[in-house]
Formats: structure tokens, sequence, C-alpha cells
């Protein structure tokens, strides 16, 4: 047999392999994608005042601002829900939002372009606890901060208001006289 032929053979050879191989495997991949779905991950219910409001979409691609802005942003490898709430709760926002694994956005604002999806939308696990829904790829979970004195309906809260606003209308006429 000469080099060509031995050469062509191996290739040949070589080549179905390689074709046999790539045949089988796919089968074996499909099997195992079906057999083992993506895990549901928890949705923190809030804690600190915090209650969950939902997945949003960021609005980066609609406006400059974020979907929680108005504030700062927090990054950690170690980030949880938790964390984040601690984190914009000591520093007095109302909004916190955590996005791609490990970052909390705190805020006094939560964007009108930002539009309420799936919780499934939300699929990334937080970098601290992987079980933990932490916001996706411009994708995040939000949390909004209820006075544990702020009972909707509860006359306390109107009379909040009610005195601040006397106190505005006082300020007002002693200004003005």
């Amino acid at each position: 047999m000469s080099r060509l032929s031995i050469a062509t053979a191996t290739a040949t050879l070589t080549w179905t392999t390689i074709l046999f191989i790539a045949l089988l495997h796919p089968v074996t991949v499909v099997a195992q994608s079906i057999s083992d779905p993506k895990p549901t991950l928890a949705v923190g219910p809030g804690s600190l005042g915090y209650v969950y409001l939902g997945c949003y979409n960021e609005t980066l691609d609609i406006t400059n601002d974020r979907a929680i802005y108005g504030g700062n942003v927090t990054k950690s490898t170690d980030m949880t829900v938790e964390e984040c709430l601690e984190a914009c709760k000591g520093r007095n926002y109302d909004y916190a939002g955590l996005e791609y694994t490990s970052e909390c956005w705190c805020g006094p604002y939560l964007s009108d372009l930002s539009q309420k999806l799936e919780d499934t939308q939300c699929d990334l696990g937080c970098a601290g606890n992987n079980s933990e829904a932490c916001g996706g790829a411009l994708r995040v979970s939000v949390y909004k901060l209820e006075s544990s004195s702020a009972v909707r309906g509860s006359s306390g809260l109107v009379s909040v208001h009610l005195a601040a606003a006397l106190a505005l209308t006082v300020c007002v006429v002693t200004i003005t006289l």
C-alpha cells in the first residue's frame, strides 16, 4: 500500500469515528436537558419593611436611567436579598433591586418605563445564595419599603400627611402676612 492510500484510509477511519461519536453525543445531551430542568429560584418575601414587588425590566435601552434610579449601586461577590435590603434601608431608600447576581440598586424611584415581568424572567441566583432570585441580565428583582407603621388605610398615615400639609400651609400664611 502506498503512503497516500494509508493516509486516506486513516483519515477515512478517523472521520467515520468522529461522525459516529457526533451522532451519539447530541442524543445524550438532549436526554440530559430533558431530565435536568433548571431549578426554580426562591423569591425572598422581603424584610426590614421591604416587600417584594416583582421582576422588572431594566430601562437602559429606553433612557439613560436605571429602573431604580436616583440612588446608588453596591456590588458584592456575596450578595443576598437580605444584604441588599440592609444596604438600601441603611441609606433610607424606598426601592431596592437585585440584578445580575451581585448588583444591589437602591433609590427613591422606580421608573414608570420599567414594566413588570413574569417572576421567571429574574432567573439568576444571588452570588451569596444561589437559591434566591437576584434578577437577571437586564432584569431586576424589585422590593419597596413599606413603613411598619404605614398600613394601607390606617388613620395614622393620613394624619401624618395632614399634619405635613397643615405645617406647609401655616408656613405659607406666615410668609405672606
